[in-house]
This record gives structure tokens, C-alpha cells and sequence, in this order.
């Protein structure tokens, strides 16, 4: 039991010396105060900001390269973009380009006037084409015809209008001196059409008939033969009286 109070005591002396040494004075007096243990909080998955979902950089979005012709007869020039707002005919079209409407002449081909056969087809054909549609206007040399028209090959959808004309039938290939880059190729896909044969009918020719008598030209023994076989005697005033029927010479062939 002694011992038991002899060690409380030491025990209680002990904590008194660590207590008197965490508030000591300072060499100026003040006490410092024990620091309080810092804290660390540990984050939570809802408190940390999202990941991004792609570290790549945006790469700007290449220029579109200037398209070329389709066909290798038309001079790579810049083209003008333009949108058909009317057909005129079929190898005549208008535009608005360049907020403006132009009328534009297909280059080197020629399809018919109005009030000339083929006229509604090949108007028909073009319109069908290419009215409403945005297109590409190439210019070979020229820039306008005598009537202040756009001279231009005409592309849409890759496709060709002016050799799509000359292909169908609906234009004949027309070179027109300087503008002749593409007129080896409409000559080459130009089929003149086909000449319809007309059947050869064979109208059979309405011949007289020709009656012979069957006494004509026969000789008879007599003058009694011949009138036995139904025939009359011939007389020297009838056209087909022959000397050789009369051999007793008396103007009557009987014989």
C-alpha cells in the first residue's frame, strides 16, 4: 500500500514537470503557447475537380484545295461558283453569280433555236440537269460573246453539261475560234444519228394483156382447114396478113 502511494507520486511530480516545461517563460517573459497539432484533410472523390476528357489540341480544320476539272480538255482556272435560276435553251442558262444574273453560252456546242425540231428536248434535257442546281463556270479564253454573253464549260456534280448534251444527242459539237480547248473531245462523243431506212416497196406494174388470136399466125392446109378450126380466112387488107398464108396468091390466106 506504501508503494502503491510512493509511485502515484512520482507519477503526479512527473506530469508537473512536463506541464511546467510546455508553458515555460520565454527570456522576455511571455509564454509561448503549445502549437496545435495541424490538421490534414483528406479530399473526397466529389471534392476533386473533373479530369478533362481530351489533353489534345484542337487542330484547326484544313482550307478546302481549290477544286479541278473533271475533264482534262478545261483550263484548270480558278472556276466562278454560280446557281441556275432560269433555262433559256438548251445550250443557254442563267445565273446569279456575283449578286448578279448573268446569262451564260456553253462553249463549244450548238443546239437548236426555238421553232426548230429538237428545240423543247434539248431544253427539256438541260433543265432537267441542272436548273436550281449550283454550278461551276470555266472559262476557256474568252470572256463574253457578241451578245455580252458568259462563255463558260459548266460542271455540277462532277459532271459535264456541255459534254452531256453533245453525248445525248440534244447538241452538235460547234467550235468557235479562240474557245476550243475541249473541241477534240465533243467531236470524239458526237454519234450522228442513224438514217432511217425507208422499206423498198415493190409496186407491181398493171401489164395490158396482150390477146392472140388462135388463128393468128397459123398456117392452115386450105382455105376448109382454116374455117374447120373456127378461124376465118385472112385477106390481104388485115395486119397480119403474111404472103406465105396465100400460096395461090389470090389475096386469101387460108393456106
Amino acid at each position: 500500500m506504501a508503494k502503491t502511494n510512493k509511485l502515484k507520486w512520482i507519477l503526479i511530480i512527473a506530469l508537473a514537470f512536463i506541464c511546467a516545461q510546455c508553458a515555460r517563460p520565454t527570456p522576455t517573459g511571455e509564454v509561448i503557447p503549445t502549437k496545435a497539432p495541424i490538421q490534414v484533410e483528406t479530399a473526397t472523390a466529389t471534392d476533386m475537380p473533373p479530369e478533362p476528357t481530351n489533353t489534345s489540341t484542337a487542330v484547326p480544320p484544313s482550307l478546302t484545295p481549290d477544286p479541278k476539272p473533271p475533264y482534262s480538255c478545261i483550263p484548270d482556272k480558278e472556276p466562278v461558283e454560280a446557281k441556275v435560276v432560269r433555262i433559256i435553251d438548251g445550250d443557254t442558262i442563267e445565273v446569279h453569280v456575283v449578286g448578279s444574273v448573268e446569262s451564260v453560252r456553253l462553249i463549244g456546242i450548238d443546239t437548236p433555236e426555238k421553232g426548230e425540231a429538237g428545240f423543247t428536248e434539248a431544253s427539256s434535257f438541260t433543265e432537267k440537269l441542272v436548273d436550281g442546281k449550283d454550278v461551276l463556270l470555266w472559262q476557256d479564253v474568252s470572256d463574253r460573246d457578241r451578245y455580252d454573253r458568259l462563255l463558260a464549260y459548266v460542271t455540277f456534280d462532277n459532271s459535264f453539261l456541255n459534254l452531256r448534251l453533245v453525248q445525248s444527242g440534244h447538241a452538235v459539237p460547234y467550235p468557235y475560234p479562240p474557245d476550243t480547248s475541249c473541241a477534240n473531245l465533243f467531236d470524239s462523243e458526237h454519234k450522228p444519228p442513224t438514217p432511217t431506212k425507208k422499206p423498198v416497196v415493190i409496186v407491181p406494174t398493171r401489164t395490158k394483156a396482150v390477146v392472140v388470136s388462135p388463128c393468128e399466125n397459123k398456117v392452115f392446109a386450105n382455105c376448109t382447114a382454116v374455117r374447120a378450126a373456127g378461124c376465118a380466112p385472112v385477106y390481104s387488107h388485115q395486119s397480119w396478113y403474111r404472103s406465105k398464108f396465100d400460096r395461090d396468091k389470090d389475096g386469101i390466106g387460108c393456106e
